[in-house]
């Protein structure tokens, strides 16, 4: 998910985005879940990967998902953005497996 707010509202997003990753780390151990502001914008990005469609669905149900998405998708500058991946076999960090 790529979205971008106003600068003013960094420190709110950060907020967010730390009481998140505090849920997903306490609940959802089998997901990756990272989150990176893309430097020197008001642009973020979270990258997300699930071994399974339930552990998606649990993950789209939790109620930090729900706190998260109130607090922060009214606060973007345009409507954020998905994108769905296809993992490249055999590849992991850049290197051959």
């Amino acid at each position: 998910m790529k979205y971008s707010v106003r600068e003013s509202d960094i420190e709110t997003v950060i907020k967010a985005i730390t009481e998140l990753l505090d849920g997903v780390r306490r609940n959802e151990p089998a997901i990756r879940y990272e989150v990176y502001r893309v430097r020197e914008t008001n642009s973020f990005i979270h990258y997300m990967s699930f071994p399974d469609e339930q552990a998606e669905q649990i993950h789209k149900d939790a109620s930090y998902m729900h706190h998260f998405t109130e607090t922060v998708h009214p606060l973007c500058t345009d409507k954020p953005t998905f994108t769905d991946l296809d993992k490249i076999e055999g590849m992991t960090g850049g290197e051959y497996e």
